[in-house]
């Protein structure tokens, strides 16, 4: 009985990612999931796929940026921390929407107490630190600080950091208890 459930299970698994992969828009599966992100993962996995690999280096995370109850999809996308950036969807009626971008590139994502996240990108004793909103079906950057570090001084952690994956792992978008940080 058990193995009878189990192939049941995993054959739906299986329509459900064949239907995805094919789907020329992506739909929502359920309350408390986030499956419909996953054919952004894909594709961003496919655009950046290379001989050298570095695909499987970038990161993803959901956050509910404007508390309507809705998390996010942030999505690292580039070739090197050169050219990085995150870029980020939202569901609207069942359908995945790209709303915008920020930089990338050597960069960190924290939790912010109000709306939006902050974003700190760090590099060789330079830190800048901005808060990305989404307002009015815009998202906007709100710089907070850039400043050179002391010899002794520490990067900024402007807030709790917002847990990431590496898009190869869709975890966060199938874990029902997904903390936004």
């Amino acid at each position: 009985m058990k193995t009878m459930r189990f192939m049941v299970a995993f054959l739906a698994i299986c329509l459900v990612i064949g239907t995805v992969a094919s789907a020329p828009k992506v739909v929502a599966y359920g309350e408390g999931s986030y499956g419909a992100y996953w054919q952004v993962l894909l594709d961003v996995h496919e655009e950046f796929n290379d001989e050298y690999g570095m695909v499987q280096y970038l990161e993803y995370a959901l956050y509910d940026m404007d508390n309507n109850g809705v998390k996010e999809l942030i999505v690292q996308a580039g070739t090197c921390e050169a050219d990085y950036v995150w870029r980020i969807y939202t569901i609207v009626n069942n359908v995945v929407n790209f709303i915008g971008e920020t930089f990338g590139g050597h960069s960190m994502l924290f939790a912010c107490p109000d709306e939006g996240f902050y974003n700190m990108m760090g590099h060789m004793g330079y830190e800048e630190i901005c808060r990305v909103v989404y307002i009015n079906q815009v998202v906007l950057e709100e710089p907070i600080s850039a400043k050179e570090l002391a010899d002794d001084e520490d990067y900024s952690t402007p807030g709790v950091p917002i847990r990431t994956a590496y898009i190869t792992d869709d975890s966060l978008l199938w874990d029902g208890d997904n903390e936004d940080a």
